[in-house]
């Protein structure tokens, strides 16, 4: 077992950290700049980054440039006093516009502002790894879905309208190729290779196993219920997303092996 050090920035308002004796939580706002985290989370062994504010405003640039510095604060902070293991979750979006299965190998070509955040922050990392030589994971996220999400995603959407009782559910042809994974899993696999030691760098987080994105939205309609039916056709692509695109799951599978 783990003692976990659980950290947000009102800890009142998530109700997540009372009834666990494991888990201690510590109140901390990004925006701070704590010259002492290192000690105020009691000098952890492994630090899991997963904070980045207002998502999915993807374009802004100034956001994601405060997103970047309170980050870079964070990680080099941390490490300076004495981290020597982290994982920090990245994005699919680092790879831009490119097509097919998607491995670690290939070059990052972001175009959003968010994605391009991400990966200065991921060679800021790989910049203090040559003064701390550290442990670092770089988690790449590729489409997380499940209860409780706030984001403007295309299942919250679908669920947002359904509720309001709306008969059909507009969007974009919907044969795109999409990589999804439900954030239960997605927790299960950050956690899991966080904590083993064998492999590291950047490593997809994803299932592997593309499906089309029209397929995927009737079976959620399906499974839960909604009285709801597909309007294909009535909305654009987005222009910030290849048509087909989904990660290899090597990598992954075999720091998924070590634990």
């Amino acid at each position: 077992e783990h003692s976990i050090i659980a950290t947000f920035r009102s800890i009142d308002k998530t109700g997540l950290f009372s009834k666990n004796a494991r888990i201690t939580p510590v109140q901390y706002d990004m925006n701070d700049r704590h010259a002492g985290l290192f000690n105020l989370f009691h000098k952890p062994d492994l630090a899991i980054h997963t904070a980045w504010d207002n998502l999915p405003d993807y374009h802004d640039r100034k956001t994601a440039r405060i997103n970047l510095e309170n980050s870079c604060h964070f990680v080099e902070s941390m490490m300076a006093a004495g981290l020597r293991r982290i994982a920090v979750t990245g994005t699919c979006f680092e790879y831009g516009l490119q097509e097919g299965c998607l491995s670690e190998d290939a070059d990052p070509m972001p175009v959003l502002e968010y994605a391009k955040a991400k990966l200065d922050l991921l060679r800021k990392i790989e910049q203090l790894n040559r003064i701390y030589d550290i442990d670092y994971k770089w988690l790449r996220l590729f489409y997380i879905y499940g209860k409780n999400d706030r984001k403007k995603s295309v299942i919250t959407a679908l669920e947002h309208a359904a509720a309001k009782g709306n008969k059909t559910f507009r969007m974009s042809e919907g044969d795109q190729l999409r990589d999804f994974l439900p954030v239960e899993t997605a927790c299960d696999i950050i956690s899991k290779i966080s904590l083993q030691g064998s492999v590291s760098g950047i490593i997809n987080c994803c299932s592997g196993s593309p499906v089309e994105l029209k397929t995927f939205l009737q079976k959620h309609i399906i499974e839960n219920g909604l009285d709801i039916k597909l309007e294909t056709g009535a909305l654009p692509y987005n222009d910030y997303e290849p048509k087909s695109f989904w990660g290899d799951v090597k990598k992954m599978n075999s720091a998924l092996s070590q634990t």
